[in-house]
């Protein structure tokens, strides 16, 4: 590696810009959900979610003072460093989101149940502002998600459930750190799968108390393309903010001090 690769770059000593940037979004839902019972201890269960998403984005930038960013030619915001020089516009855009769910399951008594499930899932569209102060729009990512597990119960007092999980995702959003023509903060073209497993248990000590302990796995990792068939900047890497391991220990305490009040401590 070069052990000093601004040496040939004249960075700028004195450089003024300024921006400005307002999002404004508006999302309208609507859910069905329902329940059948195929046999004695079968049920049926389905879902759909229906969004309509309405989304503003206004943005201004200019250049104050002083040198022009040589960095600023690298992502076509030159003579700015972050975002070309833009008389104010704005950016709309409306979607409409349909996703779904189904699954199966089985009852074998009022304490213990085992379930699988099926499910589709979409996140809003985004807007942004690339360097060169064009407006663009990111699809919104996509979730195929096959899960599993079951819930027990002991005397109404202790509980029990364990999920098995494997989603594919598509579309994901990640930040580039890269300074080309044509990019911005986000690209939203990546291609991913996670998988895991996560476990709780909870029991009620006495009225108004309960103790609860929760574990999770989740591995993730980046596809080597993405959703376009090219290399993927990100191939190989896991998620952000997701530990492969993650627990959590703890108490539930509440009690009513009058008619009217009550007080919750977690």
């Amino acid at each position: 590696l070069d052990p000093d690769p601004l040496r040939n770059i004249a960075l700028t000593g004195n450089h003024q810009e300024s921006y400005y940037m307002e999002r404004r979004a508006v999302y309208l839902q609507a859910f069905l959900h329902f329940t059948h019972q195929l046999t004695r201890r079968v049920f049926f269960t389905g879902g759909v979610r229906a969004a309509y998403d309405m989304l503003k984005l206004e943005h201004e930038s200019s250049f104050v003072e002083g040198s022009s960013s040589f960095l600023g030619n690298y992502a076509g915001s030159y003579p700015n460093l972050i975002y070309k020089p833009s008389i104010k516009q704005e950016a709309d855009n409306k979607n409409l989101i349909i996703t779904g769910q189904a699954g199966l399951t089985y009852r074998c008594n009022e304490k213990f149940n085992f379930f699988i499930n099926a499910s589709h899932g979409k996140k809003p569209d985004f807007l942004q502002i690339r360097w060169d102060s064009r407006q663009q729009v990111l699809v919104g990512e996509k979730i195929n998600s096959l899960e599993t597990g079951w819930k027990f119960s002991l005397a109404g007092r202790i509980f029990w459930n364990t999920t098995g999980f494997y989603r594919i995702h598509e579309n994901v959003k990640t930040v580039i750190w890269r300074g080309s023509v044509g990019d911005g903060l986000l690209d939203g073209e990546g291609r991913a799968v996670s998988y895991g497993a996560e476990t709780g248990i909870k029991a009620a000590l006495i009225k108004g108390l309960e103790v609860f302990a929760d574990y999770s796995w989740m591995f993730s990792q980046f596809d080597s393309t993405d959703v376009n068939s090219r290399n993927y900047i990100y191939a190989g890497n896991n998620f952000a903010f997701a530990p492969e391991h993650s627990y959590s220990v703890g108490i539930n305490a509440k009690a009513d001090i009058s008619k009217s009040v009550r007080i919750f401590i977690t």
